[in-house]
Order: C-alpha cells, then structure tokens, then sequence
C-alpha cells in the first residue's frame, strides 16, 4: 500500500471521506453543511451546501412530474425488500457533493439498483441537475400509498403522508416544491455517534470506485435517504388486501400436502363403501330366509308317553267327544300337583 502524503491524489482520495452536517437552525433545513478540507490538506473547513433530493429554492414547473412522469402512481400493497437491505448499504455519490445516502436507487446515470425499492417508485424515479455541481430527483405522488416494510411514517397532513426508513429523522424542505405534498422535497436522515466508522461505497461520475473507510469526526455526521410520499390508502383497502393476501397464502399447499388430502378422501370413501356393502349384504341374507311355515287351523296334535295319539278335529262337537273318551279312560287315577323334594313316579 502507498504511504499518504499530502499530493493532489491524497487530497482528493480523502476528500471522499468528508463529513456532512445537518443545519440545526429553526427552520430545520434538509441536509445542509459540509466539513472538507481546504486544497492544502490542512483542517480548515470550507462551507458548501448540500441540496436535498430537488432544489428547494426553486418552484419551477421543470421540478414536477411532467406528461412523462404521472403525478400520482397507485401502490397499494406492503413491499417487502430483501433482507440485504436491512444492512445499511451506504453509498457515496460523486463529487462535489459526496452525499452519502441509503440504499441510493441511481448511483451514477444509466444505473439503478432497484431491490431496496418498490417497483411502482422507481418505474418513474428520475434524477437530474439542479445546477451544473448539484443532482436531485422527480418522483411521483404515490396514491394511495402504503409504506414499505422497514419504514416509518414521519410526517402526515390529512390523507397524505411521508415515509422514511426505521430509525430515520425527517427534515423539511424550506421551500415548498408542491403545496400538495409538503414533504416533497425533504430528506430521511440518520445522524451517526461521534467516532463510529463503516465502510460505504464510493461512486465516481460514471461507475462505483470502491469501498472506503468512514469516520463520524464530528457531532453533525450523517447519512441520508430518500423520502417516499403519497396519499394514505384507506383502512378498509388496507384490511381487504391483506384479507386477500392471507386467503391466498392458505389456499396454496405443498404438493406432499395435496396428496396427503387425496389419499385420506380415497381411503374415507372405501371404507364408506365397504360398511354399505356389507350392510346390504346382510340384509338381503335375511329377506332369503324361508321362515317356517304355520300350523294350518283346526289342526290339533295331542301326544302321550306311552303311545301317541294324532288326530285332526273338524269341529268342536268332535273335540269334546274325544276328550269325553279320553277322560274315561283315566278315570280311576287321579293327578296331584308335585309336592316340593318329591321325585315324579311314573304309572305301571
């Protein structure tokens, strides 16, 4: 590695790692003041502004949407961005600004880095140059709009609001870009503990440079990002859509999880058929059994121990002759009821 010194390489090379200050005037201005070193190399501080993502001080119609940018772009659903952009990418813009921002979308023109955004914001994020040192930025109204996953709002007028990422600050615009959209021209920011360094990415005017070493020198350090703004999407829009992102996730099953159900429905009806099969079954057994057919009326059968007698009687005059015969014939016994511990005798 070459040793320092104060040549005009070393001297550029650590004017990338300047510090930029916020304004803590009453106004709270976006991102204001900048500490770089004078030509020299020595710690003299030369004052620059620093201009948010459009000119503040102008009202132009150029610094609004034109007929290519719609005014207002719908983005109705939460994007969720991936989880690297969770891990504070910083990146520093080229000279004479070395704005370091969050995430930045378009480093450098004919770039964009378009995973920490949603598509619906950057399909019209365009930047251009205030003046010949200074680049902002023309983004529509998103409407409605609901903030990213990761971000926060920090201002809010009625329906409209802005986001900023989690744990970002918001300053103002001093000037009003558009009376619609007061944070319009404002900044997210991020102010860092004295002392604490990170390694960002460095742009230069075309492509990235490389990484390089921060340190917070001052009080004042910070890193900035851009504000996203719009109209606030109605509670019950909200609820619906998240009703119908739910009733999606549920109604989508692993494939294992499908034939699981099949199998369970195939076996279930088998075992349906199977119990009504062998219901039917037994009963048609039972409606196939002959019953035993009944004795046909007037058809008396009398039967003794000693011989047996059978005979049919057509009519009652007949039925008690017979028994006027029978009754003869045992005249001389007579039948006792059993006496209890008595065993029966059968008659010689």
């Amino acid at each position: 590695m070459r040793p320092w010194s104060t040549s005009s390489t070393a001297i550029v090379l650590f004017c990338a790692g300047t510090i930029a200050r916020l304004d803590r005037g009453e106004n709270r201005a976006s991102p204001k003041e900048l500490d770089k070193p004078s030509v020299e190399g020595r710690i003299d501080v030369a004052i620059e502004t620093l201009y948010p993502r459009v000119d503040p001080t102008s009202t132009t119609a150029s610094r609004r949407p034109t007929t290519s940018t719609p005014y207002a772009v719908p983005l109705t659903t939460t994007f969720i961005p991936p989880e690297s952009c969770n891990q504070a990418q910083l990146t520093m813009l080229s000279s004479p600004g070395y704005y370091i921002w969050l995430n930045e979308p378009v480093p450098v023109p004919g770039t964009t880095i378009s995973d920490c955004y949603p598509p619906e914001f950057l399909e019209y994020y365009t930047t251009y140059h205030v003046n010949p040192t200074d680049v902002g930025s023309l983004v529509p109204l998103m409407s409605p709009l609901v903030c990213p996953f990761g971000w926060q709002v920090v201002a809010n007028t009625g329906d409209y609001q802005a986001c900023c990422p989690v744990g970002y600050d918001f300053t103002e615009p001093k000037t009003a870009i558009d009376p619609n959209r007061p944070a319009y021209g404002g900044t997210c920011y991020s102010e860092w503990p004295l002392s604490s360094s990170t390694y960002i990415e460095k742009y230069g005017s075309a492509s990235l440079s490389g990484s390089i070493l921060i340190t917070a020198s001052t009080s004042k350090f910070a890193n900035y990002a851009h504000v996203i703004d719009g109209i606030a999407v109605s509670t019950s829009t909200t609820t619906l859509s998240a009703q119908r992102e739910d009733s999606e996730h549920h109604t989508s099953l692993a494939p294992g999880a499908i034939a699981g159900i099949v199998v369970g429905v195939v076996a279930a009806v088998g075992l349906l058929a199977t119990g009504v099969y062998l219901y039917a079954r037994r009963h048609r057994q039972k409606l196939n059994q002959i019953p035993p057919a009944p004795l046909p009326k007037n058809d008396v059968t009398f039967t003794t121990t000693s011989s047996p007698i059978k005979k049919s009687l057509n009519s009652p005059a007949e039925i008690e002759q017979t028994h006027a015969a029978y009754s003869e014939m045992y005249a001389g016994s007579h039948a006792h009821e059993l006496d209890a511990g008595h065993m029966p005798i059968e008659k010689p």
